[in-house]
């Protein structure tokens, strides 16, 4: 099979998090999904994974993020530790890096400017050792180009753009699944340019 976007494997995610950069705020949930674009719109999202990640003893979520999100300090009591996330995150990566395990993870993220920096902490703290895993694309970034006219390119305005709707509360699985969609048609899109 010749290796197309349409048939690449990827992963998608979405974190939340406590505010807008890792130096002032921390992950709260972190979600991904192995998949590719010929199978994003399946009904069973076979894989998906989402975490909420246990804060420090120091750390509150704000009142305006808990209020998005639905998440309170009291759910991240229970959260994993973010070893045990980056742990399960990289078996997911490494699962569609089988057989070519030096290659990056080809990473799908909505608005990577946000998750990027996130990611790369979780990293650092977990496996410095190692090369960075992923290879980021940015739905947000190919919206820009390919879908100039659109007033608003945020996940609900694009997945809401091609059909897909969103519930209100900012979770991970949530994003992560309109993330896969927002992909699949982008994909279609760059297949018919």
């Amino acid at each position: 099979m010749t290796a197309t976007l349409t048939n690449l494997k990827i992963l998608t995610l979405d974190c939340q998090a406590t505010g807008a950069n890792p130096d002032k705020g921390h992950l709260l949930e972190i979600g991904w999904i192995p998949t590719r674009a010929s199978a994003a719109d399946k009904p069973s999202m076979t894989g998906l994974q989402a975490h909420l990640i246990r804060l420090p003893a120091d750390a509150a979520i704000p009142r305006a993020v808990g209020r998005i999100t639905g998440i309170s300090d009291n759910s991240t009591a229970a959260g994993l530790s973010s070893e045990s996330v980056w742990v399960r995150l990289m078996e997911t990566a490494q699962q569609i890096t089988a057989g070519n395990p030096s290659a990056a993870c080809p990473l799908v993220i909505h608005f990577a400017r946000f998750e990027e920096p996130f990611l790369r902490q979780l990293h650092h703290k977990n496996d410095p050792k190692s090369s960075f895993p992923f290879r980021i694309i940015c739905t947000h970034e190919i919206a820009i180009r390919l879908l100039p006219d659109l007033p608003r390119r945020g996940i609900r305005a694009i997945a809401g753009y091609f059909g897909h709707s969103m519930p209100q509360l900012k979770r991970s699985a949530d994003h992560v699944v309109a993330t896969a969609f927002i992909w699949k048609k982008l994909v279609e899109l760059l297949d018919t340019t």
